[in-house]
């Protein structure tokens, strides 16, 4: 099976939510992640790459390197907080976000983490995500075609990406 999706109109609806949510009282506004820059860079199939520390514990360790795009997104367009105007962020938050010169500085020239690893309490890693290989190389169009035995899935209530 396989879903098409209309990504712009699922973006406008979670933030329609979000708003609802907020309006009702039923949400509470999540702060800015902390973000530290922590000086330490590491070579990680075969690209430098910076570690920053993500979280109000500190806890998330992520290795990133610049020049290969922005994780996600592909390619590398854009600069800065534009890579990410087509997530669903809200206006409040990218704004916030460019108030915070740490996450302009990381996101800079891309941001592609490499390595991510989450530490408990005691520092010590419960999870390591590593990448062993980065190829940069054309894919072929017919990696993206549906095979024609599948059947598309429709959700009612999911925007459709055919109009």
């Amino acid at each position: 099976m396989y879903m098409t999706m209309d990504l712009k109109a699922t973006q406008e609806g979670l933030q329609e939510a979000s708003k609802k949510m907020k309006k009702d009282g039923d949400y509470e506004e999540s702060k800015f992640p902390k973000l530290t820059q922590t000086g330490r860079v590491e070579t990680i199939a075969g690209h430098s790459c910076e570690h920053w520390l993500m979280g109000d514990e500190q806890n998330l360790d992520m290795c990133v390197a610049k020049g290969l795009g922005y994780f996600g997104m592909g390619g590398q367009s854009g600069g800065g907080l534009s890579a990410f105007k087509n997530l669903a962020f809200s206006p409040k938050l990218l704004a916030e976000a460019a108030s915070h010169p740490e996450w302009v500085k990381l996101l800079e020239g891309g941001a592609f983490p490499l390595k991510l690893t989450m530490l408990n309490d005691d520092g010590i890693a419960t999870m390591n995500m590593e990448a062993t290989k980065v190829e940069r190389k054309s894919l072929d169009d017919s990696l993206f075609v549906i095979p024609a035995d599948f059947k598309e899935m429709n959700i009612p209530a999911m925007p459709a990406g055919r109009q």
